[in-house]
């Protein structure tokens, strides 16, 4: 019974998430970078501390990201624990490298993976913060206004900010999506939306949320790089 009602659960947030947002390719040149009104700083990152930290994250994070203004670590260390891609999936303990599809649909892996979790892709990037709907922002670099390839996942938190985790670096929170912008990452070339209060209705635990995912996981890399 139990197995019924959670079938049903995610057949639910797939037809809304579907209605919140339609999927089919986009072009990069298409892509309208609307951030919406002016954040406020969260206090966690207005009272940031610009100190070094012990293990050198913030000068490793500031190097590789030099368009990033105000921050927080919130997961100090260098880890291989989980990345960007996991921790969009709302998944910390493991590793899921990004997966660039042919070039006539090069989103069509992330679609794959991100509808089972009940997310479909914006026609344009959208990054406003909007009640009752969870944001993705996925990264590419781009080449002649063509994906060349997928990079990077920042998921947007309750207040507006946006949460990234920066590959061995730590998870950290910033202002905008435009702020990881650079050589690293490309830039944001999509918005993935869900409904938030479908989201909180989930109760799966991480396990049960990584056994769904198998089969749109097929084809992904899940090993962190050597280097």
């Amino acid at each position: 019974m139990r197995r019924v009602l959670y079938l049903h659960l995610m057949s639910l947030i797939l037809l809304v998430g579907w209605l919140v947002g339609a999927g089919g390719p986009i072009l990069a040149e298409e892509t309208r970078w609307d951030s919406g009104p002016e954040l406020v700083l969260e206090p966690v990152l207005a009272k940031t501390s610009f100190r070094e930290t012990p293990n050198g994250e913030r000068s490793a994070i500031t190097g590789s990201f030099p368009n990033l203004g105000a921050f927080a670590i919130l997961e100090p260390g260098i880890s291989t624990r989980y990345n960007c891609i996991a921790h969009s999936l709302g998944i910390h303990s493991r590793w899921v490298n990004p997966r660039t599809g042919p070039a006539s649909n090069p989103f069509s892996y992330m679609d794959r993976l991100y509808a089972v979790r009940g997310y479909r892709r914006l026609p344009r990037v959208d990054f406003r913060l909007q009640a009752g709907v969870q944001k993705l922002a996925l990264y590419a670099t781009v080449d002649n206004g063509r994906i060349r390839e997928i990079t990077h996942a920042a998921v947007q938190e309750r207040d507006g900010t946006w949460t990234s985790k920066l590959g061995k670096l730590p998870l950290i929170r910033h202002r905008i999506p435009q702020d990881l912008n650079g050589s690293s990452y490309g830039r944001p070339v999509a918005t993935y939306t869900r409904i938030q209060q479908m989201a909180k209705m989930a109760t799966e635990t991480p396990d049960d949320v990584w056994q769904t995912l198998q089969e749109s996981l097929q084809g992904f890399s899940l090993t962190p790089p050597k280097d």
